[in-house]
């Protein structure tokens, strides 16, 4: 990978602000506040993460010489890491604030969701789905971009 540090951490960034949006809507208003059926709100989860991945990936890769499936796993192992890591200093140090005003709960709520709902074997799956789209983008990219596949 010949990208700089930055470009990493942003893609790291913004997909860690996508999955939480993602999750907070689908889980938290869909299925608890709406009362939607899990099932439909899974799937909504399922399609808006492979959406989102696949236009980050694009951002991502578009300054590649040639993206491979090798690197594209790799940049969505290093992402799945980033969030369950950053999920986990977030949640553990607002733990630590006085949570009395709304605001602080609901970003106490907001930042720690990720990782409260990687104990669910759906957040597993959608972490799956993470790494199998970074890879395919990593793949399908080459040949988008290049013309040739490898």
């Amino acid at each position: 990978m010949k990208y700089t540090i930055t470009r990493v951490v942003l893609y790291w960034v913004y997909l860690y602000v996508l999955i939480c949006a993602i999750q907070f809507s689908t889980r938290v208003l869909l299925a608890i506040t709406l009362s939607t059926p899990f099932w439909i709100a899974f799937a909504l989860e399922c399609i808006a993460t492979v959406v989102s991945v696949l236009l980050l990936s694009k951002w991502y890769f578009r300054r590649s010489e040639v993206p491979t499936a090798k690197e594209g796993a790799i940049v969505g192992l290093t992402s799945i890491l980033f969030i369950v890591v950053i999920s986990l200093l977030l949640f553990l140090s607002l733990l630590q604030l006085n949570i009395g005003d709304e605001s602080l709960l609901s970003l106490w709520i907001f930042s720690g969701l990720p990782l409260l709902l990687f104990t669910q074997v759906t957040s597993w799956s959608i972490a799956l789905l993470i790494l199998l789209t970074t890879t395919y983008a990593g793949y399908e990219f080459d040949g988008t971009y290049t013309g040739v596949h490898k």
